[in-house]
């Protein structure tokens, strides 16, 4: 029987936590082998390769996997409904939104992870621009580097936003997450989503936990740090 290959997202981001803990409860992944630096895993059900969000969609387009579990953002961006959804997994909640520093100028330079995404809601909100420029990551720092710029990004919190002090002139409708897949196999997602129930108001929860202690430890830290360099300055 041939082994299926599946995709879930690198240690980067939150949804490789749901993704692993997804895969251990379906019993593709041994709790015992898990490692946040590890790339792959293998046993007799499953191949499983971790990668970035936008090379699993990019993998699964050329067949080289089965199955990813990835943010339903890029899924839109890179599929265009080409690829079905197969299970949805409603953990948390994102929007894309424009930001941009003080006021929005008319033939504004728009820089985005996600320009089919931009370019649809910039059509739909009737909003002028200049072109979209891709780029990779920190879309909201281009914000600053370039005068009379935007971004076109996800939003979850708002936490980037806010302390940045950036506008968000017009949000699209919410985000999540899910399995993507050309085929469907019905024992794997079947699999899934038996396990999926009894573990999403836990991620939820974890979800919760991380947002609203990971400012206050990583400020902590900072500060501690320094504290013990002034100390060090002063000997």
């Amino acid at each position: 029987m041939k082994k299926i290959n599946i995709g879930i997202p690198n240690r980067s981001s939150f949804i490789h936590i749901s993704g692993i803990i997804q895969c251990i409860s379906a019993g593709l992944i041994e709790k015992s082998e898990y490692h946040p630096a590890k790339l792959f895993y293998s046993n007799e059900k499953a191949n499983i390769y971790l990668l970035r969000n936008d090379q699993l969609c990019n993998q699964l387009l050329d067949k080289k996997l089965d199955y990813v579990y990835t943010g339903d953002d890029y899924a839109y961006e890179i599929f265009a409904n080409n690829i079905k959804k197969l299970l949805s997994v409603d953990i948390f909640k994102t929007k894309v939104c424009i930001l941009y520093l003080g006021k929005l100028h008319k033939r504004v330079n728009i820089y985005t992870k996600f320009p089919n995404i931009a370019n649809k809601y910039l059509e739909l909100w009737k909003i002028k621009y200049n072109k979209i420029i891709k780029i990779s990551g920190s879309c909201e720092t281009y914000c600053f580097l370039n005068k009379d710029s935007a971004t076109i990004d996800t939003v979850c919190t708002g936490g980037t936003k806010n302390v940045n002090k950036l506008i968000s002139g017009r949000c699209s409708q919410q985000f999540s997450t899910g399995w993507y897949g050309c085929n469907h196999n019905k024992s794997l997602i079947d699999s899934l989503a038996e396990n999926n129930r009894a573990i999403i108001k836990s991620l939820k929860q974890l979800y919760k936990d991380e947002l609203l202690n990971r400012d206050n430890k990583i400020n902590k830290s900072i500060i501690k740090f320094m504290r013990n360099a002034k100390s060090r300055a002063r000997c």
